[in-house]
């Protein structure tokens, strides 16, 4: 199983024994049966979240320290009435703690040097060629139009 909690969360967490169709069944530690021994929690990451396991071991309050990944498991001693056979039953859950949700924001200034401007390169003048001669001599130009002159 996966979860996920906040970092301005608690996780409050509990021991469930179910049986082999998943309904929920009622139980107690061997803590009065020698040798007595509450469930055992674990927690492999620390530096993510702590854990606290409560006096009788049957809960544990999990705390968000930093963002990071930790795996909480726990183990317990019962013995069933009937048969008196003892078994250790283990559970874990790997939980992920993420930043909360957004609550604000602000704006970050980071100096950095100028840009250099990049130089714009100055236009080379196209040369114009002189117009063609006609073979007919010169044009003139009127209002009209041309007016061609032999």
């Amino acid at each position: 199983m996966s979860d996920q909690i906040h970092l301005s969360q608690v996780d409050n967490l509990s021991i469930v024994a179910d049986d082999a169709n998943l309904n929920v069944v009622p139980f107690t530690p061997d803590a009065a049966v020698p040798p007595a021994t509450n469930p055992t929690w674990t927690n492999s990451n620390p530096a993510a979240a702590t854990l606290v396991a409560s006096a009788d071991g049957l809960t544990a309050v999990l705390t968000p320290v930093a963002v990071g990944v930790t795996t909480v498991g726990v183990s317990v001693l019962i013995t069933d009435p009937a048969t008196k056979v003892t078994t250790t039953f283990s559970a874990s859950d790997d939980i992920s703690v993420v930043t909360g949700p957004i609550a604000s924001i602000s704006i970050v200034a980071t100096p950095a040097p100028k840009p250099v401007p990049t130089p714009v390169p100055t236009p080379t003048p196209t040369p114009v060629a002189p117009a063609a001669a006609t073979a007919g001599g010169p044009v003139h130009f009127s209002p009209a139009g041309p007016n061609p002159t032999a």
